[in-house]
Parts: C-alpha cells; structure tokens; sequence
C-alpha cells in the first residue's frame, strides 16, 4: 500500500469493508494480474467486522470481531463470536475497499 493511500485510509476509518492482504504467488494461482495475489481478512458474508484500529507508523493493530461456525459436541452448530488481535504492515496490504455495510 502506498503511503499516500495509507494516509487516506487513516481518515476514512469508519467506512472500511474489507481489507485485502499480500499472498504467496503459487504455481496454482499463477494469474498475469497482481490483484489475483490477496485474500480478504474478513469474511463479510457471515458479519465478520473491525471493532478497532490503531495506527503506528508503518503498522496498524487492528481487534476484529471473528464468528467461528463450532459444534457444542452434540451436533448443535452456531456461530462462537471472538475477537481477533492482529497488527499488520502496511507493506502486507494490498488494498483497502470503503463502504458501510449493512447488517
């Protein structure tokens, strides 16, 4: 991520969807565009979201609320809901998509 974008982002922090991270090029994913090379850090179909950011310097920690789909060990699946403590380099972000999402 450019430093210019990191910059942006910082003041539209409200309305970040989805934040995409640097992945290994594979001989299974060998595609000519370097977009094809990120995986998303949340998963917005079932609500996963970013409770807070903070930013230092060329890092940002993040708490990220996960839903985790587990088994009570009687076949009674739901969602577990945890928070997540992550801290990412800016370098490891390829991009960052804004938007509200609705729940």
């Amino acid at each position: 991520m450019t430093k210019k974008f990191w910059n942006n982002w910082k003041s539209r922090l409200g309305d970040t969807k989805q934040i995409y991270l640097c992945r290994q090029k594979t001989k299974w994913s060998d595609y000519e565009n370097n977009l094809h090379y990120s995986k998303r850090l949340l998963n917005d179909h079932i609500g996963e979201r970013i409770l807070s950011y903070k930013f230092n310097g060329n890092t940002v920690d993040l708490v990220i609320e996960r839903k985790r789909y587990v088994d009570d060990g009687h076949f009674n699946w739901h969602y577990n809901i945890e928070n997540e403590y992550i801290t990412i380099k800016r370098k490891d972000i390829v991009s960052v998509s804004f938007g509200k999402i609705k729940y």
